[in-house]
């Protein structure tokens, strides 16, 4: 009989020594079980969490799980194409209906060209722009501390989303130690129109491009961490 699970627990009846026959459809049956269990888990789970977790996620007793965390600083510098500095796949069925992902993204940035600049910043799900920011950077010969927060939630459907986004862009103090850093510029971005499918593997991910391609124009992406909101 083919195991129930992971859509129910399977049911076994207990056996008594010299009362009850073994059979073998007995065994059988709790090699199914073992079989689906492993299948649910993914193969070798321990060095690939992400196995475990794409199929087990539902299950989960948090609300909050930490999912991807990259702390390998990625740089733009004279380019003007549009750059992917972080990427996650999200496996098939995390979204589901009723959770959400929240990206952080804290980086920084500089404009020493001697001119205002302009630094464009998206959020991406699957082919959909779900956040934009496209910000004049004012010259300076210090770097400027950013991040950008982005959730995506899933609106009762597997198939339509929206997403909020908030974007910080500090003063030109400098990133290195602690300091006082105050806004000078920060925005927000909303949609409620997406309607990617998130039955299916796809990638949430963040881009950044510069209008102009010089070595005295930079951003960085200091660390990135992704958190699945939802039980």
């Amino acid at each position: 009989m083919a195991s129930s699970y992971p859509g129910s627990l399977d049911s076994f009846t207990s056996k008594k020594d010299s009362i009850n026959d073994v059979e073998a459809a007995h065994m059988n049956d709790l090699q199914n079980a073992l079989l689906a269990l492993q299948t649910e888990m993914g193969i070798d789970p321990a060095s690939t969490p992400a196995n475990a977790f794409t199929n087990v996620v539902g299950r989960l007793n948090s609300n909050v799980q930490v999912i991807d965390r990259d702390v390998v600083v990625a740089e733009l510098v004279s380019s003007v194409a549009e750059t992917t500095m972080y990427s996650f796949t999200v496996p098939a069925n995390v979204l589901s209906n009723n959770r959400a992902l929240r990206m952080t993204v804290v980086g920084d940035l500089l404009n020493n060209e001697g001119t205002p600049n302009t630094v464009i910043w998206r959020f991406k799900y699957g082919s959909t722009t779900i956040a934009f920011n496209s910000e004049g950077i004012a010259t300076a010969s210090a770097r400027r501390p950013t991040i950008m927060i982005c959730t995506l939630s899933a609106r009762n459907s597997t198939g339509a989303q929206n997403a909020f986004a908030l974007w910080y862009i500090g003063n030109s103090i400098g990133v290195g130690g602690v300091a006082d850093v105050y806004s000078e510029q920060n925005g927000g971005s909303f949609d409620v129109s997406i309607s990617e499918d998130s039955t299916g593997a796809l990638a949430f991910f963040f881009t950044i491009e510069h209008d102009t391609s010089s070595v005295d124009l930079s951003s960085k992406v200091q660390t990135v961490t992704l958190e699945l909101l939802g039980s």
